[in-house]
């Protein structure tokens, strides 16, 4: 939908060229009025243009607030990575004192155990027999007292030693709660980050897209311009043809041998292919624009053979910039059909056709461009072609 309408309008004006000598006057008018039509789809296509360049300015805000956004993520989550590593190696520390004080306690407690085996074993027991002398009395009395003290002492260390385990224990516990805590949120980070990636793809396809288009809506200014160009040297040659007719005889007109009119719904197909765009308006689906297109375009076999859809007389051939090969039949004096788009032209101008004849080849690509207008109205082919 890039160029079609310039070069619709390019074609209809080619057509007012190729009508008879006696409309002359009326054709100034009408390429009088195709030049404002021209020149005012310049001042929307500025319009446009700017309107692209504005949203272009607004993709790359966002995609700069989301490279900010993503840098700020991707600071939390090295700064999460380093907390793990931290609490990695905090648990393993803790993990280590754990298993130390764990040998402590059980040795402290395998003391204290053995110091009160030592200690009821050595205890004196009640018998029948005498008193045992005092001497052997003072020295039990000696290793009660110390086996006592040895007992506190160490049952004082498997406190302390069951206290240090516990403060470990919980030590690990409490790490390895921050250590899924952390965990927690680098996966919520993580998932933030690839969502902002996802959306700023999206963002930067967004950008390509309207670059593209931006590009090829200044291109479109500088074809409508040079059409506006082209449109004010015709009208001048048609302003001195006209005035040059009313010094001479007028020219024989071409004189039609079939009822346009009559063929609506049974006309050739000019070109075998699938209909690609089709006639009427549309919105583009990326700039929400709405276009107008004066016809169809069917893309069929490269280098296929385009063929005139019924009898009538060429009016012109040639090409335009932008738009390639072309030519315009004249069928009776009131309706044309132009196909464009050819790589290869095979008639000539005022060359008497049949419905059928070959006018020229399609390009490379395959695409031909088809237009049907009555006058300046153009018609929708879908409407007279047996497709």
């Amino acid at each position: 939908m890039k160029l079609r309408r310039i070069t619709y309008w390019l074609l209809a004006l080619t057509l007012a060229v190729a009508a008879p000598m006696a409309q002359e006057s009326e054709d100034v008018k009408s390429q009088r009025k195709e030049l404002e039509k021209i020149q005012q789809d310049v001042k929307r296509s500025r319009q446009r243009l700017d309107s692209l360049r504005q949203e272009e300015g607004r993709v790359q805000k966002a995609l700069g607030d989301y490279d900010r956004r993503l840098a700020k993520e991707q600071q939390t989550l090295e700064k999460l990575n380093r907390d793990l590593k931290r609490l990695q190696r905090n648990i393993g520390d803790a993990e280590s004192q754990l298993g130390s004080r764990q040998q402590t306690l059980d040795l402290t407690r395998r003391r204290f155990l053995g110091s009160l085996r030592q200690f009821y074993l050595t205890t004196p027991r009640v018998t029948g027999n005498l008193v045992d002398v005092p001497t052997t009395e003072y020295i039990t009395n000696r290793k009660m007292i110390y086996l006592t003290a040895l007992v506190n002492f160490e049952q004082g260390n498997v406190v302390q030693a069951s206290h240090f385990f516990d403060q470990s224990l919980k030590q690990l516990s409490q790490l390895e709660s921050q250590q899924g805590k952390v965990s927690k949120q680098k996966k919520r980070r993580e998932s933030n980050v690839a969502t902002e990636q996802s959306r700023k793809q999206k963002q930067e396809k967004a950008l390509d897209k309207l670059v593209q288009l931006k590009q090829q809506e200044s291109d479109r200014i500088t074809m409508l311009e040079q059409a506006a160009r082209e449109m004010e040297q015709i009208v001048a040659r048609l302003e001195a043809k006209q005035k040059k007719k009313a010094e001479e005889s007028p020219e024989t007109q071409y004189e039609p041998t079939i009822d346009f009119v009559a063929l609506r719904g049974l006309l050739r197909p000019p070109f075998r292919g699938e209909i690609t765009v089709r006639y009427g308006a549309a919105v583009d689906p990326i700039t929400k624009l709405r276009s107008f297109s004066p016809g169809i375009t069917i893309k069929g076999e490269p280098g296929g053979n385009v063929t005139s859809v019924a009898a009538g007389q060429v009016a012109y051939t040639g090409s335009l910039r932008g738009y390639g090969n072309f030519v315009i039949i004249n069928h009776d004096n009131q309706h044309f059909t132009t196909y464009a788009g050819l790589s290869s032209i095979y008639v000539t101008t005022d060359q008497l056709l049949k419905a059928g004849d070959i006018v020229g080849a399609a390009n490379n690509d395959g695409i031909v461009k088809f237009e049907l207008r009555k006058g300046r109205q153009s018609l929708n082919p879908a409407e007279w072609i047996r497709m």
